[in-house]
């Protein structure tokens, strides 16, 4: 009993510690994905593949669809990466306000950022969608590799300790750039640590049920034991 206390304190702590990790993580794409749709409005012509992907699992009715439109992400042709790019000269920061739309109770809105994003990773195929979108709204046109100056310049500077915090949880090497490959198994990587957190978290639920049980039936047996005495000892002072 008192191993299975011991465990579920700790499991609790090592808990605590990823859940708070995976939403900073969630935090952060919400962040780059508000400042990418600020570039590249939904279902535009360079993402429009990735969006229908993304929003596929999503019940969001979005006018920019049409009506009686059945036609999958899959079949829009892909597109060549150099005309995806966005103009490294002519960029100005479109970060705004956008942030209240992470933090704020737009968070609750199934058409904000961080319910998309938290939607997105929940399948490998949105979560790669997601993450392509992501690099190819920041990558200066012509280069083959994110850097911390594109996210920071995109962001705007009075932004800067976001874009470069953003930088670091997707650099995952350190090596001062981002791959288009590498983005995908970092963000399809936040997603499988969500489904792990998840199943943790169940089967630590399972187990305080069990505990939960097995305390009710000491206490049970202490109470029938208790007063299955009183009778005998009543008894043996009469005599």
């Amino acid at each position: 009993l008192i191993i299975q206390l011991m465990s579920i304190g700790y499991h609790r702590k090592q808990f605590n510690a990823k859940i708070k990790d995976s939403k900073h993580n969630i935090y952060l794409l919400s962040l780059l994905y508000s400042a990418s749709r600020a570039l590249f409005p939904a279902y535009c012509n360079e993402f429009m593949e990735e969006d229908y992907i993304i929003n596929d699992s999503l019940n969001i009715s979005d006018s920019k669809k049409g009506s009686g439109h059945n036609r999958s992400g899959s079949a829009t042709p892909l597109r060549l990466l150099q005309n995806v790019g966005r103009f490294g000269d002519k960029i100005t920061s479109v970060f705004g306000n956008i942030a209240h739309e992470v933090t704020g109770k737009q968070m609750f809105n199934p058409g904000s950022a961080h319910s998309i994003v938290v939607e997105a990773l929940e399948k490998n195929r949105s979560s790669e969608a997601l993450a392509k979108r992501l690099w190819m709204s920041f990558v200066v046109e012509g280069k083959d590799a994110l850097y911390e100056e594109d996210v920071i310049e995109v962001l705007g500077e009075e932004h800067r300790l976001d874009a470069e915090e953003c930088f670091a949880c997707l650099d995952r090497d350190g090596n001062g750039d981002v791959s288009l490959d590498e983005m995908i198994l970092t963000v399809c990587e936040f997603g499988r640590e969500r489904h792990s957190i998840a199943n943790s978290l169940h089967d630590v639920d399972q187990a305080i049920n069990v505990l939960d049980k097995l305390l009710c039936t000491i206490v049970f047996v202490m109470c029938i034991f208790v007063f299955g005495m009183k009778p005998f000892s009543t008894g043996v002072n009469k005599r």
